[in-house]
């Protein structure tokens, strides 16, 4: 994804590179993926949501296949395994669990 020269893309806010997403063309899409994973900026849950939104509703492929790949990994659940042929296992996890991920547990 072309930066300005002064841009460090992973301090962005999730709001900008949500629309940096939304109106790039597919080859951009999974450097936008990788910046949202590597940022610091951004917190985990909302990390989460934006791939599962992908997952849901992208038609790239490399986008989804880095998305689920991350997702699998940042929420460490034994009983998820990422296969990018089924991203159906990885929305029902987060239909059960989004509501209290990212939450510190007592």
């Amino acid at each position: 994804m072309p930066w300005p020269e002064s841009t460090d893309p992973k301090k962005l806010p999730l709001a900008l590179l949500k629309v940096k997403y939304e109106n790039s063309v597919r080859v951009y899409k999974p450097a936008i993926v990788e910046t949202v994973w590597e940022s610091d900026a951004i917190d985990k849950k909302d990390k989460a949501e934006f791939f599962v939104a992908i997952l849901k509703n992208d038609d790239s492929l490399s986008a989804t296949f880095l998305a689920g790949r991350h997702f699998v990994q940042m929420v460490s659940d034994p009983s998820l395994t990422w296969n990018p042929f089924a991203t159906k296992p990885l929305l029902d996890w987060w239909a059960a669990n989004g509501d209290t991920f990212g939450q510190v547990k007592k």
